[in-house]
């Protein structure tokens, strides 16, 4: 079965039911603030109706309720997670509750103090790069807001310096991609060999209504055949992709403000906050496919826990 193929039938099987499970997914994303200090034009990790972001009482509480009900896995997101102070006491109270305990960042607040404090509880970090060309990172909106320094910003120097350090500190690397009109003919192999991740995971641009809509307006639509040339020209590196219809209704995602949310039709959907009616009943208002959580091997976390020096992507 080609990539195609796979890709339509997973969209078959979302389409065929399986819509609910009675339990909570292995991996939940626990995205702990809406603030960024960078201004990335296709994000659509923005919530409506947002109410006061959770405290870390309250996101310790969530993570006590996770944890006894199926999670085995929790990534810290935003926003960019590095900016909530309580950061490392979510790492290290998660790690302790058992879970796997990883972040996806920027890089920017990935520092050596932080390494040091969080370097034992973590048992991956994910950064984020879309091109090793800092003037189509900086049209992507990958630099830091206001910048006043008279030196460019790069945001791919930052990912070369902070990928070291993880590496330095024996933490296994994850790198995430979004292809979009402005890079999906580049060739990154020579930058990905150079950031050694033991997983690079490709996605195809998503638009959420009324979220980044203007990302499109301004840039355009990339089509499933673009972003699968740029899949086919990096095969030997093993990406893991994911085009749009891939995306929907498969990752289990919780707000700021503790409500579940799913991309359902290319609109947030959300769930009533898990603090009124519990994350069990919570979860079950929102959709979530089964069969393509397992189809996109998201548990990989397991492998990695057998041996964090598997190279699992070569």
């Amino acid at each position: 079965m080609n990539q195609i193929q796979l890709d339509i039938s997973i969209v078959k099987n979302l389409q065929h039911g399986n819509m609910i499970r009675n339990h909570l997914p292995e991996s939940i994303n626990l995205h702990i603030t809406k603030s960024c200090n960078y201004h990335c034009k296709f994000c659509f990790a923005k919530y409506s109706f947002m109410q006061k972001e959770l405290t870390l009482n309250q996101w310790l509480g969530i993570i006590d309720e996770i944890a006894s009900n199926g999670c085995k896995k929790v990534n810290f997101a935003g926003g960019e997670p590095t900016l909530v102070p309580f950061l490392p006491d979510l790492i290290e109270y998660a790690k302790k509750k058992g879970l796997f305990v990883s972040i996806i960042s920027n890089g920017t607040g990935i520092s050596k103090n932080f390494l040091d404090r969080c370097g034992i509880f973590i048992d991956l970090i994910g950064l984020s790069i879309d091109s090793s060309n800092m003037s189509v990172e900086k049209a992507l909106g990958r630099a830091v807001r206001n910048e006043n320094s008279s030196t460019p910003y790069s945001h791919v120097k930052v990912i070369r310096e902070k990928a070291k350090w993880i590496h330095d500190y024996n933490i296994p690397l994850k790198i995430n991609t979004t292809i979009t009109p402005l890079n999906w003919k580049e060739n990154m192999q020579e930058l990905i060999r150079e950031l050694k991740p033991i997983r690079w995971k490709v996605f195809q641009v998503h638009k959420i209504f009324g979220i980044n809509d203007g990302f499109f307006k301004e840039f355009g639509e990339l089509t499933t055949e673009q972003y699968y040339n740029f899949i086919n020209r990096h095969q030997e590196l093993n990406p893991q992709y994911e085009t749009s219809n891939m995306i929907r209704d498969y990752y289990c995602m919780i707000t700021p403000d503790g409500r579940f949310y799913q991309d359902t039709n290319n609109h947030h959907n959300y769930s009533d906050s898990v603090l009124e009616i519990g994350v069990l009943n919570a979860f079950k208002q929102v959709a979530f496919s089964e069969d393509k959580f397992n189809q996109r091997n998201a548990c990989y976390f397991r492998e990695l826990l057998k041996s964090k020096n598997t190279k699992l992507w070569r």
